[in-house]
């Protein structure tokens, strides 16, 4: 498996001269319920013999092509017409019960004695539609609440009183904002700056 610029586009390549199975995936986590997850990539082959390419998506995140909560795409290659010029490859499901999925790219020969076996890759894309269940907002924050000023303190001991209990009020509201912040960032899947 290597790399390749063909036409303008860097490809992700399996080439074997004898048979096999073999592959790539990604690991997708999200940060809110997932109702459907669409996959599109851009195909091309080369095969002097059966080589076959699909696309699967496994929606329990798990990161083993056989495993049985895998959902594959039929195979194309030269035996169904495919002549293997580019094509983009679509895979879609819906019902996703984790906060994750795997995308699969997959190439094989079946037992063919072939001299060459190129499979194409690039592009890869997923189209993620949530469900309607949205985090929950944080809380708006409360106006601060300053303390009854008494009447025998001087007027220039009352107002530092005061500023210091609203600062005090400020700082309680700077870090429930700093959470609130942090819940948002994880919804894009990003990490605060420091």
């Amino acid at each position: 498996m290597f790399t390749e610029t063909k036409d303008g586009h860097i490809w992700s390549v399996i080439s074997h001269g004898k048979p096999h199975d073999a592959g790539f995936f990604q690991r997708v986590e999200f940060a809110r319920p997932v109702k459907r997850i669409a996959l599109s990539v851009v195909a091309g082959l080369h095969t002097d013999g059966g080589l076959m390419l699909r696309v699967g998506i496994d929606p329990t995140g798990g990161t083993n092509p056989s495993g049985a909560s895998v959902k594959w795409s039929g195979w194309l290659g030269p035996s169904n017409g495919w002549a293997g010029e580019d094509r983009t490859l679509t895979h879609s499901m819906g019902g996703l019960s984790a906060n994750a999925a795997t995308i699969f790219l997959r190439s094989a020969t079946g037992g063919w004695p072939v001299r060459s076996n190129v499979g194409r890759w690039r592009g890869a894309q997923i189209e993620v539609e949530y469900t309607g269940q949205e985090p929950e907002p944080p809380e708006p924050p409360t106006p601060p609440e300053l303390p009854e000023p008494d009447p025998d303190t001087p007027e220039s001991i009352r107002v530092l009183q005061q500023a210091m209990a609203l600062s005090s009020q400020l700082l309680e509201q700077a870090g429930k904002m700093t959470v609130a912040i942090g819940q948002v960032l994880a919804l894009f899947d990003q990490k605060p700056e420091v």
